[in-house]
């Protein structure tokens, strides 16, 4: 796709608990994990805004999810004005909750 200096660069991603057993009820409290999703900010050299679900990713956004929940999450990348068009990688990533606040 090409986009525009004014348009963000849109993605999707899909976050699912794998915590799948037979004979789990989609609602039982011990299949729940939290996750989070951020951006690692060392790489945005770019000076980009990485919004999720119109949120800053600056600061992690939390998921919990129950049983085998599959949530799907829009991730907006937007340039500042007058940046160049072509930007180095930013990560993002995806953790644990009880990580947080590690370098891991």
């Amino acid at each position: 796709p090409i986009y525009l200096p004014h348009q963000p660069i849109i993605l999707n991603a899909v976050i699912t608990n794998g915590k799948s057993y037979p004979n789990q009820n989609v609602d039982e409290q011990w299949s729940r994990t939290s996750l989070e999703l951020g951006l690692d900010l060392t790489t945005n050299t770019g000076d980009l805004l990485v919004h999720a679900n119109g949120d800053n990713l600056a600061t992690p956004m939390e998921y919990i999810l129950i049983g085998s929940e599959v949530v799907t999450t829009q991730i907006a990348i937007y340039r500042s004005e007058g940046s160049r068009l072509k930007f180095d990688p930013i990560v993002l990533f995806l953790r644990s909750s009880c990580l947080s606040g590690t370098d891991e």
